[in-house]
C-alpha cells in the first residue's frame, strides 16, 4: 500500500510545519488524529476536510458528522471516506477546517508519495516537526495584563488627578502660591482670622 506524505501547517502561522505520513487506504479520520496529535490539539470536536486547488479553495466537503462548515449536506464522512478515493493530483492539496467554532484552519500539501512503507514504522506516522505550536485553549489562571493596566489607570485618576472641581482654576489645575503650595480659599481664611482674634 502506497505511503502519502503531507506537509502541513495552521494558517497565519509563519514557519510552523509538521510532515506526517499516511497509508492511502487510511481514512480522512486518520488523518485528522495524526495532524491534531502532531500540533498538541485534542480531537474530539467537529471537522472538515475540503478537497482543494493551488489556490486554496473549498471544493468539496468531507465532514465528521451532521454539521458541515458550508452549511451544505455532505454525504462523505471522514469515518469513512479513504485518502485513495479522493487523492488523484500527485501535489494535492487539502484544508482541514477543525473546531468549526474557532475554525482552525491547516493547510495539507502532498509532498511525497512512496509505493510502500518503511519497515518497523507504524502508520499514521509524525515524520518530521518543525516550529512550536500555539495553544489550542487559552492558559487559566494567566492575568490579563491589559485589564490590569487600564484598572490602575482609572484608579490613578479617580483618586489623584481628578480634583474636586471647587478647588480648580479657571486653567483646571488647583491654584497655587508663588511656593507651589495651595492657597487658602476665602472661607478657611476667615475662619483661622477669627480662630485667631478669639484666642487673643
Amino acid at each position: 500500500m502506497a505511503i502519502y506524505r503531507f506537509k502541513c501547517s495552521i494558517d497565519d502561522c509563519d514557519d510552523l510545519y509538521r510532515f506526517v505520513e499516511v497509508k492511502s487506504g487510511s481514512t480522512f479520520d486518520s488523518l485528522k488524529n495524526i495532524i491534531l496529535q502532531s500540533f498538541g490539539f485534542d480531537t474530539i470536536l467537529d471537522c472538515s476536510f475540503f478537497m482543494s486547488d493551488d489556490q486554496w479553495r473549498m471544493n468539496n466537503e468531507i465532514t465528521s458528522g451532521k454539521k458541515t462548515l458550508k452549511g451544505k449536506p455532505s454525504e462523505d464522512k471522514i469515518q469513512d471516506a479513504k485518502l485513495s478515493k479522493f487523492v488523484f493530483d500527485p501535489h494535492q492539496k487539502i484544508l482541514m477546517v477543525y473546531d468549526y467554532e474557532k475554525e482552525w484552519t491547516f493547510k495539507l500539501e502532498m509532498v511525497n508519495i512512496s509505493p510502500t512503507g518503511k519497515e518497523g514504522v507504524t502508520y499514521p506516522f509524525l515524520y518530521k516537526s518543525i516550529g512550536l505550536a500555539p495553544k489550542q485553549y487559552p492558559i487559566l489562571g494567566v492575568p490579563n495584563t491589559k485589564v490590569e493596566e487600564e484598572d490602575e489607570f482609572e484608579f490613578i485618576k479617580n483618586q489623584i488627578l481628578v480634583a474636586d472641581e471647587e478647588e480648580l482654576g479657571e486653567d483646571g489645575f488647583k491654584e497655587t502660591n508663588e511656593d507651589g503650595e495651595e492657597d487658602e480659599n476665602e472661607d478657611d481664611a476667615l475662619s483661622d482670622n477669627s480662630e485667631a482674634e478669639e484666642d487673643i
